[in-house]
């Protein structure tokens, strides 16, 4: 017999869509300091008296290297490296899940 959870409510699918988005709100808002679209320059090399307007995106929040270098790594590590980890334990779950279950004998899923 499989285990039977309830359904939850819609206000509590509600509540968790909410906190998700006020902590993605949170963890993205130093991007909105840290980066600074500022318009170049650039001379056409096709014609020299012309000259193109570029717009480019800086890092313009740090007085320091080592402030960059901490910011690219904790950047790295919240956006690739811990998601990559959920996301390996999720799918190990997942398959460790499947193959007890069909080792009980259950019954193949037919979708």
């Amino acid at each position: 017999m499989s285990e039977q959870r309830p359904v939850p409510s819609q206000m509590s699918v509600w509540k968790c869509v909410v906190s998700c988005s006020a902590v993605a709100a949170v963890v993205a808002s130093p991007q909105a300091v840290v980066f600074q679209q500022i318009e170049d320059s650039v001379t056409n090399s096709t014609q020299n008296a012309m000259h193109d307007v570029v717009a480019k995106c800086e890092i313009v929040g740090y007085t320091a290297e080592w402030q960059r270098k901490a910011y690219i790594t904790f950047f790295t590590m919240y956006m690739m490296i811990v998601p990559a980890i959920i996301m390996g334990f999720c799918y190990v779950s997942i398959i460790h899940t499947i193959c007890s279950r069909r080792a009980q004998g259950a019954p193949e899923m037919m979708f």
